[in-house]
């Protein structure tokens, strides 16, 4: 039997129903918040931090590129 992990993952994806099927998997193994808009993410990022951010396919350009954008500036490469 696995235990649940500390890490936080975030996922963000438009997709309702994979947004919650990755929150579900997921969580088996991690603490997990789901997202379903960029306003939400952000948030989120600001509230807490991850250790994994998972960004879906179902994200226009403009919303992958801005959470892609605020990750970069809370965890900058050394």
């Amino acid at each position: 039997m696995f235990m649940n992990s500390h890490a936080r993952v975030l996922v963000v994806g438009r997709d309702e129903m994979l947004l919650r099927t990755r929150e579900m998997i997921l969580g088996a193994f991690f603490v997990v918040q789901g997202a379903g808009r960029f306003p939400e993410a952000f948030a989120a990022m600001n509230h807490s931090k991850f250790d994994l951010i998972v960004l879906c396919h179902s994200l226009n350009g403009d919303e992958y590129a801005a959470v892609a954008a605020l990750a970069q500036e809370q965890t900058p490469r050394h």
